[in-house]
């Protein structure tokens, strides 16, 4: 695949008010988990781990440095890895659990079990304790013909192949996922917003969130972790009452929308779902059937000099405009940007580029996306 250059222009609407201060003045319980890369900060050229120890932070217990996806909900785990695995006990059709990955057509399949997490487990001044269910992962298949809005633990025709010793951690921390082939990505799975301790201490009075910048993540939002930053309010999944921004599974917030995904300053302007994916470096987008995509028919990726729009938010937190090409690239390049024509509705995937530029927030408990410059 010939590699795209894009240039990527970001444009921070100063227009809209800041947070204003004092949002989260009630809240002071925060801890930070910083990426596991010697050298901080990252520069988002490859994806990002953090470390983590399961059931146990004694200095024997085995370090693990998972890749963080705000593109999955939920900690996906090679059973065969995983500390306490008893498939006799823990294997049960009750539990049964699957993820499917739509960017890679890959499907875990396994059984949920619950585990403490420990991140910066060594140090006891900065521990912090999160006991959400892992997916123990016994098969990967890799399956081009599944459907998200039927498919669910099997794939529907012969796998183009299957891993039934798959080695896998990934820790998936995103939200509003569970339509797009993980309905078990509920908030319950996010480890980082499910928080029992920090240092030793219970969390309090504290806001379950999180921030993630360059240096890493900071769990428990507060005034000054969010500072300068613009929020926006999410869609609730499953509204209720309908209507209402009661999601009837707690914390069950919707992706963040834009009002605005256009190819070339065209006159159709599409409004559709939002993702800031720290998980791929590629940026990809479905718009639907029938537009005119300026593309390679073959490896659907966006011609050269294509000129994309895309506001992150409605009304827009951020606008994002990018032309396709060999010209003078930005920080926030992406590697390459495939784009579709579907019937599963408007979607724009930024890739982890964007972080180089932007540190985000997520409050789910009012269900808030934040973003500031930086």
């Amino acid at each position: 695949m010939t590699k795209l250059t894009i240039s990527l222009f970001l444009l921070y609407l100063t227009s809209l008010p800041l947070a204003s201060a004092g949002l989260y003045s009630a809240f002071s319980t925060a801890g930070h988990i910083p990426f596991s890369d010697t050298t901080l900060p990252v520069d988002w050229s490859a994806k990002v781990k953090v470390d983590v120890t399961v059931n146990s932070f004694a200095s024997t217990a085995t370090l693990f440095r998972p890749d963080v996806d705000t593109g999955t909900c939920g900690f996906l785990f090679a059973s065969k890895d995983l500390p306490d695995w008893n498939p006799t006990t823990e294997a049960l059709e009750t539990n049964k659990g699957w993820q499917f990955l739509s960017s890679s057509d890959l499907l875990y399949t396994g059984h949920w079990v619950t585990r403490d997490l420990y991140f910066n487990p060594r140090s006891s001044t900065t521990r912090i304790k999160s006991t959400v269910p892992v997916l123990a992962v016994t098969k990967k298949v890799k399956c081009t013909s599944y459907n998200v809005a039927l498919d669910n633990h099997t794939c529907p025709t012969a796998p183009e192949w299957t891993d039934t010793n798959p080695s896998v951690r990934l820790m998936g921390i995103g939200f509003g996922r569970e339509l797009d082939g993980q309905p078990q990505g509920t908030p319950d799975k996010n480890a980082f917003i499910n928080i029992q301790s920090i240092a030793g201490q219970s969390m309090g009075s504290h806001i379950q969130g999180y921030t993630i910048d360059s240096n890493g993540i900071n769990v428990g939002l507060t005034d000054g972790n969010t500072l300068g930053m613009t929020f926006q309010d999410l869609p609730a999944r499953n509204p209720n009452p309908p209507g209402s921004r009661i999601p009837t599974v707690p914390r069950d917030w919707a992706s963040l929308r834009s009002n605005c995904i256009s190819f070339n300053d065209g006159i159709n302007c599409y409004s559709g779902e939002v993702l800031l994916d720290t998980g791929i470096g590629n940026s990809s987008m479905r718009v639907p059937l029938g537009e005119t995509i300026p593309r390679d028919a073959t490896t659907k990726v966006l011609n050269d000099g294509t000129v994309v729009k895309v506001n992150l938010g409605d009304p827009p937190l951020v606008v994002e405009r990018f032309v396709s090409g060999t010209g003078a690239a930005t920080a926030v390049t992406p590697d390459f940007a495939f784009a579709y024509n579907s019937n599963r509705g408007n979607f724009f995937n930024t890739g982890r580029h964007v972080y180089r530029a932007w540190k985000t927030a997520f409050d789910s408990v009012n269900g808030r996306f934040g973003m500031v410059a930086v």
